[in-house]
């Protein structure tokens, strides 16, 4: 679980990163 929680969490703060830089 933890394995696919950690890229699940890369995932969304980079999504929310672009979001911002737009």
């Amino acid at each position: 679980l933890i394995k696919m929680t950690e890229p699940s969490k890369v995932l969304h703060v980079r999504n929310v990163g672009h979001e911002i830089s737009e």
